[in-house]
C-alpha cells in the first residue's frame, strides 16, 4: 500500500478472514450461519460499510489503497475487536444478522469476564486464533480482488444457485421494482440522467436499465455476477471454494465438513445443530417459467452463463 502504514494489530486481526458471498437469493444467509458456527470464527452478516465499499469500487469512485485501509480497519476494529468483547449479543435464535447464536454461552460469559480493554481483546483473539467471517451479496469484482490482495491468507466461499430459482426468488421479493430503491439500505447507488439504480447493475446497461422489466434486470444481475466471479476464480484457485446451493440442501453435513477442511478448522459446539435445521429445509417453490418476459439477447447471456456453471435453463 502506497504511503499508508497499517498497524500490525490490524494486519494480525484480519489474517485468515473469510468472505462468504454469492448472488442475492443464492443461500448466502444459510451458508453464512453454518460457516459462522465453525470453531474460532466470528460471523458477521452483511457489514454495512463493506457493502458500501464494494459498490463504490464498482463505480471506480474509491482508490484501492484507501479502500483497503477502510476494509482492514473495519474488519479489525469494528468487527473482530468489538466481537471479542462480547458486545454484539443477539438473543434471537432464528435471526442471522450479527449473530451470536453461533457462539456458545459459556464462551460468551467468559469474554465478559476476561476481555477488558483493547489489548485484552488482542490477546484473547491471538490465544484462541479467532478470525472473522462475514457474508455479503453481489460483491463487485473489484471488492473481491481487494479482499484477496490485502487480506493475508484470506479465503472466499462462494455459493452458486440455479439462475432460474434466483431470478424467481428476486421477483417474489420485489427487489427490482422502482419502489425498492427507497429501501436500498447500505447499497451504493448510481445516478444517470436522474435515474437511480444499484451499483451492482451491469455498467454497460446503464443507459437502458430503466427500460428493462424486473425479470430482465434479475437475469442480468445473476449472469453478470456469476460471470465476473467465474473469471476471477482461476487467479486465486487455492483460496476459493465453491458450494452449490442444491448440494448444500441435499447433503449439508458433507458440504460443511468439506468447507471446514478448506478453512482449516473444525465443527463448533453449535455446528451440527445448525446443520440439522438446514437438513429439514426445503426451497420455496417459485414460478421459473419467465422466458417470455425476457429480451432474447439477455436470455441468451443468461442461459450461456448458466451452462458454464452446469445449469440448463432451456
Amino acid at each position: 500500500m502506497k504511503n499508508i502504514a497499517i498497524p500490525k494489530s490490524i494486519t494480525d486481526t484480519t489474517t485468515g478472514a473469510i468472505l462468504i458471498t454469492g448472488v442475492s437469493r443464492s443461500g448466502t444467509s444459510i451458508l453464512g450461519n453454518l460457516i459462522g458456527s465453525l470453531s474460532n470464527i466470528e460471523y458477521f452478516y452483511e457489514p454495512p460499510l463493506l457493502h458500501t465499499l464494494s459498490g463504490l469500487m464498482a463505480l471506480s469512485d474509491l482508490q484501492s489503497d484507501y479502500a483497503a485501509l477502510l476494509m482492514l480497519s473495519y474488519i479489525s476494529n469494528d468487527m473482530l475487536i468489538t466481537s471479542a468483547h462480547g458486545r454484539n449479543l443477539n438473543l434471537r435464535q432464528d435471526d442471522f444478522s450479527w449473530t451470536f447464536n453461533t457462539t456458545a454461552w459459556k464462551e460468551l460469559t467468559e469474554r465478559w469476564g476476561a476481555v477488558g480493554g483493547y489489548q485484552d481483546a488482542l490477546e484473547y483473539i491471538k490465544a484462541r486464533q479467532i478470525r472473522s467471517g462475514f457474508k455479503m451479496v453481489n460483491c463487485s469484482a473489484q471488492f473481491i480482488r481487494l479482499f484477496l490482495d490485502h487480506i493475508e491468507k484470506g479465503k472466499i466461499i462462494y455459493i452458486i444457485r440455479s439462475g432460474l430459482d434466483v431470478v424467481a426468488s428476486m421477483i417474489n421479493k420485489g427487489w427490482l421494482v422502482q419502489e425498492s430503491f427507497d429501501k436500498a439500505g447500505n447499497y451504493a447507488m448510481q445516478m444517470e440522467n436522474q435515474n437511480i439504480f444499484h451499483a451492482w447493475a451491469p455498467i454497460e446497461w446503464k443507459d437502458f436499465w430503466t427500460d428493462l422489466n424486473q425479470y430482465e434486470k434479475a437475469c442480468l444481475i445473476w449472469s453478470e455476477k456469476a460471470k465476473s466471479f467465474r473469471k476471477i476464480q482461476p487467479e486465486y484457485k487455492a483460496r476459493i471454494s465453491v458450494i452449490r446451493f442444491e448440494d448444500l440442501l441435499q447433503a449439508p453435513f458433507e458440504e460443511i465438513k468439506n468447507a471446514s477442511i478448506f478453512l482449516e478448522t473444525v465443527f463448533g459446539p453449535l455446528t451440527e445443530q445448525n446443520i440439522l435445521k438446514v437438513s429439514k429445509k426445503r426451497p420455496n417453490k417459485s414460478d421459473t417459467n419467465f422466458k417470455s418476459f425476457v429480451d432474447a439477447k439477455i436470455w441468451k447471456a443468461f442461459t450461456r452463463e448458466g451452462f458454464k456453471w452446469g445449469y440448463l435453463f432451456e
